[in-house]
């Protein structure tokens, strides 16, 4: 729902400005203890990754100490789902309840979709699901088990890519998201102010971040570029190369 839309409905709420930096901070540090155990992963927004288990035997158990660890060093709880493909795994994390972990087999892949409302798949919105429920579909199992050409007739084509998820089958690879060239942070200022110590105070904290960024990463630098914005939207910039590395 739209800002603008919450705030006519409820206009006594009040408006927290986003941290955007923070979780964008957040999401690296959790994306770099990831990169420990693997380093096919893809990102999913902010607050998910797709994380390649390969044939580790014991990818419950490395997933358990994952969740444990991120939890230790990033105080983030973790929620995480096993599974064939990625929307069986998405699903399952979605869905992990108390335990944190759920894991999905193979042969569990009907059984654990089919009850679910056909809004979970992947681009099925609800004017679609509209159409389907007009013809009594309105779980994923009815979806499993109805013809193409139904579908096609119902909502027309292409039914099958929603056919292929309820199935549990997902020929898209995983697409392992490349590792970052550059690394940001930046921070708006509540009052604006040309005090060097303030600024410099400032610049200081957004230094030590990176600089925690890059140990995750386990990365170092060369070029450092600091870049200002003005009240008046003037934007100005300084770079500086270095002669070697650092973090």
């Amino acid at each position: 729902m739209p800002v603008s839309e919450a705030l006519a409905r409820c206009p006594e709420a009040v408006l927290r400005p986003t941290r955007l930096p923070r979780y964008r901070e957040a999401a690296a540090e959790v994306r770099a203890i990831l990169r420990g155990a693997s380093e096919r992963l893809e990102a999913l927004g902010l607050d998910g990754t797709y994380l390649d288990g390969g044939e580790d035997p014991e990818l419950l158990e490395t997933t358990a100490a994952l969740c444990v660890r991120i939890q230790a060093e990033t105080g983030i709880a973790a929620h995480a789902g096993i599974g064939p493909t990625r929307f069986v795994a998405w699903l399952a994390a979605r869905h992990a309840g108390a335990e944190a972990i759920r894991s999905v087999s193979a042969a569990q892949v009907r059984d654990f979709l089919g009850p679910f409302p056909v809004t979970e798949l992947w681009g099925l919105g609800p004017a679609t699901a509209e159409k389907l429920a007009s013809e009594g579909i309105s779980t994923i199992a009815e979806i499993q088990t109805c013809a193409p050409e139904r579908l096609d007739r119902i909502v027309g084509p292409p039914p099958g890519r929603w056919i292929e998820l309820a199935r549990g089958e997902d020929p898209e690879p995983l697409r392992p998201s490349p590792r970052a060239r550059s690394f940001s942070q930046e921070r708006t200022l509540a009052d604006p102010t040309l005090e060097e110590n303030v600024l410099g105070s400032v610049l200081t904290e957004l230094a030590e971040r990176l600089g925690r960024i890059l140990l995750r990463e386990q990365r170092a630098a060369r070029t450092i570029t600091v870049v200002f914005r003005f009240v008046d939207d003037e934007q100005q910039s300084r770079t500086r190369t270095l002669d070697e590395a650092i973090a």
